[in-house]
């Protein structure tokens, strides 16, 4: 699992702060346990929405090997 430069960013921001291999491992765990919500198809790359514990992770599934973390926002910040 990788996560974006953008990622660790907005995790450091919306969750606390935290290195970048944590980060990782973190929203590695938290994806596993977590539940997707919705997967879109778009430009060739399939992105899913898994929600954990009240944080939303945008994930990059195309390539099954190395889910890529796009971006992490709250459930609260969400709006539909």
């Amino acid at each position: 699992m990788t996560i974006t430069p953008h990622a660790h960013k907005r995790m450091n921001e919306r969750i606390t702060p935290m290195g970048f291999n944590f980060a990782r491992k973190f929203a590695k765990d938290e994806i596993k346990t977590g539940t997707p919500s919705f997967t879109i198809y778009k430009d060739g790359k399939r992105k899913t929405k898994v929600i954990n514990n009240g944080i939303i992770y945008i994930v990059d599934e195309t390539n099954k090997c190395n889910k890529i973390v796009v971006t992490v926002y709250l459930e609260s910040e969400y709006q539909e």
